[in-house]
């Protein structure tokens, strides 16, 4: 069976939240940082 979806899967918001799952999952935090013309910056922070 086929299913058509209209709707279009944008794959870096899927890794992010898989990213994201991961890191809450081992009791860690994620955080983002965005500066205009320079980027986007992720810092992971985990416990040891």
């Amino acid at each position: 069976m086929k299913i058509k979806s209209e709707k279009s899967i944008n794959p870096y918001k899927s890794v992010v939240q898989t990213i994201y799952d991961i890191v809450k999952a081992h009791g860690g935090e994620i955080s983002v940082e965005f500066q205009e013309g320079l980027g986007t910056t992720f810092n992971i922070s985990l416990p040891i």
